[in-house]
């Protein structure tokens, strides 16, 4: 026996920085299926358009186990297995940006106390300002990710070839090695989505 409801929902997001995209969830004993009214914004109901993506990624965002994706128009396009699951990997990374960007080096050295022979005032401007400062670089890098994932590789790879060049004053050092180790993590993150992939669009079997 087939047991069906549905649950509406919206992700809401400041306006004009992300699209605010109404769904639904359906639940129909072992599938999970997350479909898109894409009738309301006029998209184009395809994950080749950077708008639709985003607004899938949003969603993926608030829900869980989701084992299907359709994008509902005048007609409806289903994604399944490996398109969902790729798309979730990018919620994940998109997600560990959002947190690595939490980490505020000028508290966490300076206003602690942990450096009490720098003026304050000054290194507050001087990490506010900082290309390296992780509440500036993450969510940068969180953005063009949502845009477009090869331009996104292609900032990520010229960022940490950046910053393994910078040279700073000996009081940034330990929040460079901190950034430093924060791109090594990600950087597993998006080998293991390039793997994934690779295998899955030429069916490479290992």
């Amino acid at each position: 026996m087939k047991v069906k409801f549905k649950r509406k929902s919206v992700i809401k997001r400041p306006k004009g920085e992300y699209p605010t995209c109404k769904y639904e969830i359906e639940h129909e004993v072992r599938e999970t299926r997350l479909v898109m009214n894409c009738k309301e914004c006029n998209g184009k109901a395809t994950l080749k358009d950077c708008k639709c993506i985003r607004g899938v990624q949003n969603a993926l965002s608030e829900e869980f186990n989701i084992n299907s994706i359709i994008l509902s128009h005048y007609r409806e396009t289903q994604y399944t297995d490996h398109s969902v699951e790729m798309l979730k990997k990018v919620v994940q990374i998109i997600h560990e940006l959002e947190q690595l960007s939490i980490r505020a080096p000028f508290k966490e050295y300076f206003e602690s106390g942990k450096l009490p022979f720098i003026k304050a005032d000054p290194q507050k401007a001087i990490c506010e300002k900082c290309d390296f400062n992780p509440q500036n670089i993450f969510p940068m890098l969180g953005k063009n990710l949502k845009k477009d994932i090869v331009k996104f590789y292609e900032i990520f790879m010229k960022k940490a070839r950046s910053l393994s060049e910078a040279k700073k004053n000996i009081v940034c050092v330990a929040c460079l090695n901190t950034t430093k180790s924060d791109f090594v993590y990600l950087y597993d993150h998006l080998e293991e989505l390039r793997a994934f992939i690779i295998h899955r669009a030429f069916h490479i079997i290992v």
